[in-house]
């Protein structure tokens, strides 16, 4: 979470420097034109015309209630003057006095789309006059360079549906052609991952499904059905394929993790695997159980943990 938000600190600052001289510049017209709402908008019909990616401008008072018309690319719009919009998301918090703020993502009541409003301070060097709004569309927005971050692969719990937990001792497992089949499974999904490109699979034990995802055609996934699962010469629609360099699992350890998902499906009757999930590239797998509640760890610290971790006991 901490990368994430410098991620996102650093991609804000470097909107605000790309967008602070057409900005300054603005601000610095609107002093000169006065307190007069139609000078303003002519301020603004003008400079929205030098950045053809800014969706809206207007002028908020210092108590945010507008000032000005909206202008858009192609329309000023007066009827919107004095509106109070000091309860907007990018109207709350700490304001500035000098220079560019930006608002947290929020969705436009106006479009429905992830908007962000970049705000600069307008003021005389003693007052603070108001300030400059801009608003972009952040899908449009191609200020910033692109950046990809390291998934966390620290052990992590989420709590499912509190109505299953309160009914889980009502319920007991019910074997399916999965479980019946399992060694055979494991075997199949082994090879699919090892040898035939197959980098993230997902096995859903009680409908006995599984859905894979491949590294030559990594954008759509393919279901296997228990048919497919449970007969081993299913390995023939795949092409054989070298094994991923940029697997982070050993695929020695590819047969040993499915293993685990066999014994956590059979370890109690009561609490027990529903589904689980193995990503080589990235090394997680995730687990969902009886309760509802799901587990995302790393592959290396899955088997670290015994059955003592899952279940408080060595289980049968």
């Amino acid at each position: 979470m901490e990368e994430r938000n410098k991620l996102v600190e650093s991609q804000k600052a470097e909107i605000k420097q790309a967008l602070e001289p057409w900005m300054q510049g603005m601000v610095d017209a609107l002093i000169k034109a006065g307190s007069d709402p139609d000078q303003a908008d002519e301020v603004l019909s003008r400079a929205i015309h030098e950045q053809p990616k800014c969706k809206l401008l207007y002028i908020l008072d210092p108590d945010g209630r507008q000032r000005t018309s909206n202008i858009t690319q192609d329309t000023v719009d007066p009827s919107v003057r004095q509106q109070d919009l000091s309860n907007r998301p990018y109207f709350s918090g700490n304001l500035p006095w000098r220079g560019i703020t930006l608002s947290p993502v929020y969705a436009s009541k106006r479009t429905k789309q992830l908007t962000i409003t970049a705000l600069h301070a307008i003021s005389d060097g003693e007052r603070l006059l108001g300030f400059l709004a801009a608003d972009f569309l952040l899908d449009e927005l191609d200020l910033i360079s692109a950046r990809f971050i390291r998934q966390d692969s620290a052990w992590k719990q989420f709590r499912g549906d509190r109505a299953i937990r309160s009914t889980l001792f009502m319920q007991e497992r019910i074997s399916s052609v999965l479980d019946q089949h399992h060694d055979e499974v494991n075997t199949t999904l082994a090879s699919l991952m090892i040898k035939r490109g197959v980098f993230h699979i997902l096995l859903h034990f009680s409908s006995a499904r599984a859905v894979i995802w491949l590294l030559d055609d990594p954008y759509r996934y393919q279901l296997l059905s228990p048919d497919e699962l449970t007969h081993p010469d299913t390995v023939l629609i795949y092409p054989r394929h070298a094994y991923s360099d940029q697997a982070i699992v050993p695929p020695e350890d590819i047969p040993t993790i499915l293993e685990r998902f066999k014994q956590l499906r059979n370890a109690d009757e009561n609490i027990y695997l529903r589904s689980g999930s193995l990503n080589v590239i990235n090394g997680l797998v995730g687990l969902t159980f009886s309760c509802d509640g799901s587990h995302y760890m790393s592959a290396k610290e899955f088997l670290e943990r015994d059955m003592s971790f899952w279940f408080g006991h060595t289980a049968a």
